[in-house]
């Protein structure tokens, strides 16, 4: 028998226990296809998916099928939302990921951003270097409500805010994961 090593595990079993508590650890992913996303400023382009009970929502991607650009003036973003009831936004209010602070930003085709990450929402400008140069920080609504006890509806919308896009007839791709805990 070899000599233990400082901060060497004496506990032969740990590994077969870690290893049965990850083959517990369950999560389901869902994808949907929006229809055309809406061009015209305040109108939203929605998807929904069904939150299994006893689930916490572990990560949410979004991904253009084409380029999306804002209009070009400070306050013409492109938000997304979400909620527990169509038009809501009870998970998440209303955040931009095109920040148009008066230049028009761009979300290129196939650029996938994780608006929540493990569980959390992100910070400003995370998806920059790759995705969109500008965008909000994204947080829940209040504590707690990416978790339901109960099955639930979840929408995930899209929404131009300020003015029109200066893109049109693409759709977007969500990609949702529930973790069971």
């Amino acid at each position: 028998m070899g000599i233990p090593m400082y901060g060497q595990n004496k506990d032969g079993d740990s590994l077969d226990r870690l290893a049965t508590q990850d083959q517990t650890m369950k999560t389901v992913t869902y994808m949907e296809q929006s229809g055309t996303v809406a061009v015209t400023h305040s109108t939203d382009t929605e998807v929904s998916f069904t939150q299994p009970a006893g689930t916490v929502i572990k990560d949410l991607i979004l991904i253009p099928q084409g380029d999306l650009v804002t209009g070009g003036s400070s306050g013409n973003d492109l938000d997304f939302k979400v909620g527990t009831a169509s038009a809501g936004a009870e998970v998440v209010a209303l955040t931009a990921i095109l920040d148009d602070g008066g230049s028009a930003v761009t979300w290129k085709k196939g650029i996938p951003c994780a608006v929540i990450s493990n569980g959390s929402g992100n910070v400003a400008n995370a998806f920059a270097g790759g995705g969109p140069a500008t965008s909000e920080a994204t947080d829940e609504a209040s504590a707690g409500i990416f978790y339901s006890a109960a099955s639930r509806s979840v929408y995930v919308a899209l929404r131009p805010n300020g003015t029109n896009l200066a893109t049109a007839a693409t759709t977007f791709k969500a990609f949702i994961t529930f973790l069971y805990v």
